[in-house]
């Protein structure tokens, strides 16, 4: 389940700087960690319209949405 989650991550993560990636599975919970650089929390990204595709231009919690489908 580890190595499905970090390739999901890395087929989604289009130019999104991440400086640390911890995934770790136990039987059945996964606990994802990211850390992102201070400056990408205070980048001003706009309005990103519903069903936009991930392209690394959005905001973080963009991305994390993007995850979960």
């Amino acid at each position: 389940m580890e190595a499905h989650i970090l390739d999901e991550i890395s087929q989604k993560a289009l130019g999104l700087e991440i400086t640390q990636l911890d995934v770790e599975c136990r039987t059945t919970l996964c606990r994802l960690q990211f850390v992102f650089p201070q400056e990408l929390a205070r980048k001003n990204f706009g309005i990103v319209p519903i069903g936009t595709v991930w392209t690394g231009e959005q905001p973080i919690a963009f991305f994390l949405e993007v995850l979960d489908q």
